[in-house]
């Protein structure tokens, strides 16, 4: 079972429809209703209430969906962040050139002191 199955199970479930959810994934409704059929097969229970009106979650589809929702969120949330990450300026750091501040005065009001940089 690879994660599609589930991203496809979110999303049929968060929209209650077949129809939504593969527009949603851009995929069509067969494709989406033979990738929920498999799920089903492979989990050996019934996720899905299919009606006329809709879909709605069996307990067991319920259960699963809780979890599916918190894996889906997260693994958005790690795609956004490497794309945050890749898209930052690279910081580049240069030496700071040595300047001292020389004289007695340096810092006081009309006593700026003199600034000397070493080479």
């Amino acid at each position: 079972m690879t994660l599609d199955y589930y991203r496809i199970f979110y999303y049929v479930a968060r929209y209650k429809s077949f129809s939504n959810a593969a527009e949603m994934l851009g995929s069509n409704q067969p494709n989406i209703t033979r990738c929920m059929n498999i799920l089903e097969n492979e989990l050996d229970c019934k996720l899905l209430i299919r009606s006329h009106k809709g879909i709605q979650l069996t307990t067991e589809g319920e259960h699963l969906f809780r979890h599916v929702a918190i894996a889906i969120e997260q693994l958005t949330y790690g795609e956004k962040e490497i794309i945050h990450i890749r898209r930052k300026p690279k910081v580049v750091f240069v030496e700071k050139p040595d300047i001292q501040i020389i004289g007695s005065g340096a810092g006081r009001k009309g006593n700026k002191g003199k600034i000397r940089k070493f080479l």
